[in-house]
């Protein structure tokens, strides 16, 4: 921080909010602008003056060059009361925090220019610019504020086979890295859809049952609609139309070991520390437990309410899942069976819906119908972040690596591209449209968002628009 900054007590910031020029911007500085910048800074060089709209208010902005050279913006009230500046600083001036939270975030990449932003009474934050359209702030102990001007995405769809009046019926994706492939379960067409991430072609597994049912007196058709990723060469499906569980060869398609169950599967999921798939039958309020060669059924844990959701902590040994009409979210331990803690995700009347977890932070992410919040599963469960997206989310995905949330809202037609902070907070990154009904999306390894849309008999892409370096 420069000895002036601190002579007037400033502390960095970043500016949020876009600035729009106002028509009567002009280049000359009314006399208590420029006795203030003057008064503060005597030996820079005023450079231009305009007035402007920020967040609903007017006030001046003052170019400045001063004595060392550097470049600065100075932002005033109208009544001459400084109430930031923005300064250019040599990106090897930034906070060791800071260049590595950069770093983390955008591998490979170095920051095309970087500002320091102080306003009184404020801690310390710095603006680094992506390109030039992105611009991304932390504060000095590295922890992201917000992104501004990130890429969007460009929609497109890929149509579905075998869709009739009613569409598609499909719930649960699964992109699978191994083979760079997005699984589709579409029930009422009685096999399961697998997408090349780069030529976008499809093949089929074919040859599940299906059956006809009526829920909320409609009639309709119920196959597979779920999957989950195993060990090596193998892939999970579940099927609602026999109440089954299928292993099925990830490169060959064809399926192979298959269990019953006697209640109808909804979400499942491999468990790697106990060779296990657990499958959550929310019609009679249960778990099940399988044993992930021979598909058998182990073991049968009861709850008073209707479990929905799932994530495995192999670091803690728990199993997750919320009971969406009691609006609580349980951590169930793999060996024992036992419930092991009982959190309240408050996500309200709708109650929680899908689960993922950022592990080695130890964030559990819910969907909460309209809001996604963090629980600290290392405290407790705490509700730590909470953030408002489109309306309609049921299950949502996160990149790890680069902490990187997908929510896409189905009522909303909007997917939230969210970041996922150290300390659990949540931060729009971007939100784009998609259609209708898009929901439970999916990201693959390209980036590319794949989202299912039953009634359009299609699955809805967005693809990332290149950034300019």
């Amino acid at each position: 921080m420069t000895s002036r900054a601190t002579t007037f007590g400033f502390l960095i910031v970043a500016a949020c909010g876009a600035k729009q020029s106002s028509s009567s911007s002009s280049d000359a500085c009314p006399s208590a602008i420029h006795d203030a910048v003057t008064r503060a800074y005597p030996h820079g060089q005023q450079h231009g003056c305009k007035l402007e709209r920020e967040d609903g208010h007017d006030q001046y902005e003052v170019k400045l060059v001063q004595a060392d050279g550097s470049q600065a913006e100075v932002e005033l009230a109208l009544d001459g009361t400084i109430t930031q500046l923005e300064e250019r600083i040599a990106i090897a001036a930034l906070p060791a925090e800071v260049t590595h939270a950069f770093s983390e975030k955008y591998p490979g990449v170095t920051p095309a220019r970087a500002e320091r932003i102080t306003q009184p009474g404020k801690p310390m934050q710095f603006e680094l610019a992506v390109g030039d359209r992105e611009e991304v702030t932390f504060t000095a102990t590295g922890d992201l504020v917000e992104v501004e001007g990130a890429a969007g995405y460009t929609k497109s769809v890929i149509a579905l086979p075998g869709g009739g009046s009613d569409g598609v019926m499909m719930d649960y994706l699964l992109f699978n890295p191994r083979t760079n492939t997005v699984w589709v379960p579409a029930g009422n067409t009685a096999g399961v859809d697998v997408i090349d991430t780069k030529t976008h072609a499809i093949v089929r597994v074919e040859g599940f049952a299906t059956k006809e049912m009526v829920r909320h007196g409609k009639k309709r058709t119920v196959g597979p609609s779920s999957a989950t990723l195993g060990e090596v060469g193998t892939v999970y499906v579940g099927n609602r139309g026999d109440s089954s569980v299928c292993a099925v060869d990830e490169r060959t398609l064809t399926k192979r070991t298959c269990g019953t169950l006697d209640a109808m599967p909804d979400g499942i999921e491999y468990v790697a520390p106990t060779h296990e798939v657990w499958v959550t039958t929310p019609r009679d309020k249960s778990v099940r437990i399988l044993d992930a060669t021979t598909l058998a059924q182990k073991a049968r844990l009861a709850f008073d309410g209707e479990p929905e959701g799932f994530a495995v902590d192999a670091t803690r040994g728990w199993f997750y899942t919320n009971l969406e009409d009691k609006d609580v979210t349980l951590a169930i331990s793999l060996a024992s069976h036992e419930t092991v803690a009982t959190w309240h995700p408050s996500c309200g009347e709708d109650g929680p819906h899908g689960l993922r977890l950022a592990e080695a932070e130890g964030r559990l992410l819910v969907a909460c119908g309209a809001e996604v919040h963090a629980l600290d599963v290392t405290h407790g469960g705490a509700v730590v972040g909470k953030l408002a997206v489109g309306d309609g989310v049921d299950d949502l995905d996160l990149d790890a690596a680069s902490h990187t949330v997908y929510a896409a809202g189905g009522k909303a037609a909007s997917l939230s591209v969210i970041s996922l902070r150290p300390d659990g907070s949540l931060v729009l990154v971007v939100q784009t449209p998609t259609g209708e009904g898009a929901r439970n999306g999916v990201v693959a390894a390209n980036g590319e968002v794949y989202l299912s849309h039953a009634k359009g008999s299609e699955l809805v892409v967005l693809t990332p628009e290149k950034k300019e370096d």
